[in-house]
């Protein structure tokens, strides 16, 4: 298999901001390969931004963020958390309430029980401050052991 160049990629990115979201049809981002969880988080933070909740500059600070933005709208922490890692590049957050990423860390570590949050997040402190590339590993590691799901969360 021929290993893709940026040069092959170039063409697929697009400027995704949030006049093209709200016009972006959920069957669309279905189609693209997300969730309805994470098209619930899109939405979210579309949400979140345009009553002003939430801003790229007062996003910065990954606890107001959990706290203002995301927290206001119905999503869960993950929600925030998975904002923080994709959107706003933060490289040591471990979604721990994301399913995948807890169904992933009981097979890797060969665990009976899928492990609670409070579990996996006591996992995850061995990989910090790159938690971010841990969950992104647990994510790819998750597709290619169910076969199901989009592999990273868009």
């Amino acid at each position: 298999m021929r290993r893709r160049s940026f040069q092959d990629w170039k063409p697929c990115s697009i400027r995704f901001d949030a006049q093209t979201l709200s016009r972006t049809q959920d069957a669309d981002l279905a189609a693209a390969g997300l969730s309805r969880p994470k098209i619930a988080t899109l939405r979210a933070v579309e949400d979140a931004s345009a009553t002003g909740w939430i801003s790229p500059r007062s996003a910065i600070c990954r606890r107001g963020t959990r706290r203002r933005g995301l927290k206001r709208s119905r999503n869960r922490p993950v929600s925030a958390e998975v904002f923080l890692l994709f959107c706003l590049g933060h490289p040591d957050v471990f979604p721990a309430g994301d399913l995948a990423l807890r169904e992933a860390v009981r097979h890797a570590f060969s665990l009976e029980a899928r492990p609670d949050q409070r579990e996996t997040l006591r996992r995850a402190e061995a990989w910090r401050p790159c938690r971010g590339i841990a969950a992104r590993l647990f994510w790819g590691y998750y597709r290619s052991v169910t076969g199901r799901g989009a592999g990273l969360p868009a």
